[in-house]
């Protein structure tokens, strides 16, 4: 299938020259290992909730204040949907909102059972100013969140869970994903072309491909991800798609930090003490050793850079994808 988290993988060519002896005990897992999945099915995840809310489709400012229960789309007054319970019936979006450029505010709804395709629990396309808080996105075919060519959105406290791919930012710049919880995915979060976004204090468990999948993006900033059993992918068909990027030690793969380094030389063994996965973009004559990684989705990331040797690590149970990936 034509899933956008295949297109984030496959980067052409190997723009990198590994001298080395490679010591990798690799034991991949190409079945799901969280239970509980229910992509699009029944909405037994819904246990005791009545879905009984219509769908939404809003297109522009005035039919977003037609379907607001309060506020005037002021900073100081967003208009606010809040308190809706959508089961889309495997079929369009739960809400879809397109061309909106008021403050608006989303706010404690449950949004379950979108379609395939393009559709999501919540859909927001070519929207600014939009604060999407306290929300479950649940077993929803493809996306539980999905933006497109949005600015200024938050989205923050939020539960995604038991989606093919929790949340999507396309073409969708300076937005901010703070302390949501994303759960029994397929794919995590996925930032594709999608410049200066934070992402930041957000719980990532048991996804069978990334945790974070940052794709031809600029300037990411990450910091304090917990993830659980999946970790972070990195590709772009440019050089600094993937050295731009501030990825603090402080997100972590099963506990262990992440180190990430660019545009520099001469790494070695002690620059990855410790290491649940590691991420190298622009760093030359280097060396990756004494990794002892257990679980994730990729051990190590090597992208841009020559001369580097990978040697006597131990990198187990990782899923579906390779232990060392090079690009």
């Amino acid at each position: 299938m034509d899933r956008e988290n295949h297109i984030i993988r496959n980067i052409p060519g190997k723009l990198i020259t590994i001298v080395a002896f490679m010591v990798v005990f690799c034991l991949t897992t190409s079945t799901m290992q969280h239970s509980g999945q229910n992509h699009g099915g029944q909405s037994g995840f819904l246990n005791g909730i009545h879905a009984s809310d219509p769908k939404l489709t809003i297109n522009g400012n005035t039919e977003l204040a037609m379907v607001a229960t309060r506020g005037n789309g002021s900073l100081q007054a967003p208009y606010v949907i809040e308190n809706r319970v959508i089961d889309a019936g495997n079929s369009g979006s739960a809400i879809s909102m397109g061309n909106t450029n008021a403050f608006a505010l989303i706010q404690n709804c449950t949004l379950t059972r979108a379609g395939s395709g393009s559709d999501a629990g919540l859909r927001l396309d070519y929207c600014t100013n939009v604060n999407v808080t306290g929300n479950r996105v649940l077993n929803n075919a493809y996306y539980g969140i999905s933006l497109d060519h949005c600015t200024n959105i938050t989205i923050q406290n939020n539960n995604a869970s038991n989606n093919w791919m929790g949340m999507k930012l396309n073409a969708s710049p300076n937005n901010t994903i703070s302390n949501n919880t994303v759960l029994n995915n397929l794919e995590g979060i996925a930032i594709i072309s999608s410049n200066d976004v934070i992402c930041e204090t957000n719980t990532i468990f048991s996804t069978y491909y990334d945790g974070i999948a940052i794709s031809d993006s600029l300037r990411a900033v990450l910091s304090n991800n917990p993830m659980i059993s999946c970790g972070i992918a990195l590709s772009g068909s440019t050089r600094i798609a993937t050295t731009s990027h501030s990825i603090a030690p402080t997100n972590t793969v099963n506990g262990k930090p992440i180190y990430y380094y660019s545009n520099t030389t001469g790494l070695k063994g002690s620059d990855f003490v410790g290491a649940g996965q590691v991420l190298i973009a622009n760093c030359n004559d280097s060396v990756i050793t004494g990794l002892d990684v257990d679980g994730g989705s990729g051990g190590a990331l090597v992208a841009w850079s020559k001369n580097v040797t990978i040697t006597f690590n131990t990198i187990t149970n990782i899923l579906h994808e390779s232990c060392i990936h090079v690009l």
